[in-house]
């Protein structure tokens, strides 16, 4: 279940939306220089233990994780 936790954090730390905004809206942004930075950092810590389906879907997993 790592990359929901994965998609859970990217989806709240690059909104730069108001910080209420649960669901994606109009107003929702993306940093992307948040998320790159994250992203590499996260892939550092857990590439040993993640398979190569995670890691191929991690991308997708901000979306995702509204939905589980």
């Amino acid at each position: 279940m790592f990359t929901y936790d994965f998609g859970d954090a990217i989806r709240t730390a690059t909104n730069r939306a108001h910080a209420q905004l649960r669901r994606p809206s109009p107003q929702s942004t993306m940093d992307s220089e948040i998320y790159r930075a994250y992203a590499e950092g996260y892939l550092l810590g857990a590439m040993s233990t993640l398979d190569a389906s995670e890691i191929e879907y991690l991308p997708f997993t901000p979306k995702a994780s509204l939905f589980i």
